[in-house]
């Protein structure tokens, strides 16, 4: 099966304007515009494919029968003959104006006070007219305060241009996540997971690295893609590249692999982990933030489970991994984090905490494995904590699957 990016921002990414971003600071700018020079309607408009569309109103619009993202031909516009200098941009009655008088809308909609002016980028470009207009005529508009609604379309401009830039990044953070997933950008590795009584390897974990520019860890790129919307996508592509190595473990040997509690939630993912032999997978749960809600949560592990996988929570003692998300949850295995493991040998505060996990661990009937395990005397001493598990250097590091070590240890 393969994992499509899903876009979600496409129509954002269109048209910049309807984000959330500059969408309240603009309604301010038009309120202002609207109360000062006692207007019924105030709005930004956009000049696209030869229509004139209107993107941000505020006033009395139902009676009008204006409409966010409705609009009409851009040569039929108040918008576009201010712009190319054919009517002005103060009408103190618009229906008056000879240069307006042949539109519909002139008499339609019975416009009176107009004032409107262009707004144009920084780079040069027409993105549309900012207006504000009144059925009834206002004979005491003067120049000046069309000086005044020029100022208000550059602030215009300056969140305009703002969200542009932040969409533009957006489409290339996009566009270098595809090109991770579609040209083979990000692979496996994988790190052993002894048995501590015998040394045999009874699980291997998969690692993601990304080959792309920029280098950087894997937890920066899967931030990334969340923050862009693509996050789901990234973690199955990972899993699915995971799974695609399952069959070459030999027999009794687990795969673990990561996901976030967004993508447990997901129907997407059960598809990926339809494969052979599932219970011969671990789910392992990398939470990073805060879970608001772990009902759902918990459910959806208890479906993945009852599939054929196991759960295992990471970073047991650190961060998130309180009390509350064992409990909520209730997995199979718990992993120690690498900060209490890492000198547990000679520190006796991080020895209680493990030997608290292990007996935690045995009450509930769930396996504990250690991880960032690094000398001798930390595997010693978790064997006499009776930790079932351990990971790290000491007993390999990430790379690819390397079958002759793993049936040595087996």
């Amino acid at each position: 099966m393969k994992v499509d990016v899903m876009d979600s921002g496409a129509a954002s990414e269109r048209h910049p304007a309807r984000l959330d971003g500059p969408a309240k600071a603009i309604a301010r700018i038009l309120s202002e515009a609207r109360e000062r020079f006692g207007m019924e309607v105030a709005f930004v408009s956009e000049f696209d494919d030869g229509r004139r569309v209107f993107r941000f109103i505020e006033g009395n619009v139902s009676e009008i029968g204006l409409e966010v993202g409705g609009g009409d031909p851009l040569e039929l516009s108040y918008c576009h003959r201010i712009v190319v200098g054919d009517a002005p941009c103060l009408m103190r009655d618009a229906r008056k104006e000879p240069s307006v008088a042949d539109l519909e809308v002139t008499h339609k909609v019975g416009i009176g006070a107009h004032m409107s002016v262009p707004i144009v980028f920084s780079d040069g470009r027409i993105y549309g007219t900012f207006c504000c207009f009144s059925r009834s005529p206002n004979e005491e508009l003067a120049e000046r305060d069309i000086e005044m609604i020029r100022a208000m379309a550059a602030l215009v401009v300056d969140q305009l241009e703002e969200e542009d830039l932040k969409v533009a990044e957006r489409r290339q953070t996009l566009e270098r996540i595809r090109r991770v997933m579609d040209e083979g950008r990000l692979t496996m590795v994988f790190q052993p997971i002894v048995c501590l009584a015998d040394g045999s390897t009874s699980m291997v974990e998969a690692l993601t690295r990304v080959r792309s520019e920029p280098f950087r860890t894997p937890d920066l790129w899967f931030a990334e893609a969340w923050a862009v919307g693509v996050g789901l996508d990234l973690e199955l592509h990972a899993v699915q590249e995971a799974l695609s190595q399952l069959g070459r473990l030999p027999r009794g040997v687990r795969m673990s692999v990561n996901i976030s509690p967004e993508t447990a939630l997901s129907p997407r993912l059960k598809e990926v982990l339809a494969v052979d032999e599932p219970d011969r997978l671990v789910i392992e749960l990398t939470e990073h933030d805060h879970v608001a809600d772990y009902v759902p949560l918990k459910q959806a592990l208890m479906d993945l489970r009852g599939a054929g996988p196991s759960i295992a929570i990471d970073d047991v003692g650190t961060g998130y991994s309180g009390l509350q998300r064992l409990l909520e949850l209730q997995p199979d295995i718990l992993k120690l984090d690498t900060s209490i493991t890492s000198g547990l040998d000679v520190d006796p505060v991080r020895r209680s905490l493990a030997a608290a996990v292990v007996s935690f661990s045995d009450a509930a009937g769930l396996s504990a494995i250690a991880e960032g395990v690094e000398t001798p005397a930390e595997a010693q001493e978790l064997r006499t904590l009776s930790f079932f598990g351990a990971q790290g250097y000491l007993f390999g590091r990430p790379g690819p699957l390397d079958l002759s070590k793993l049936a040595a240890r087996n």
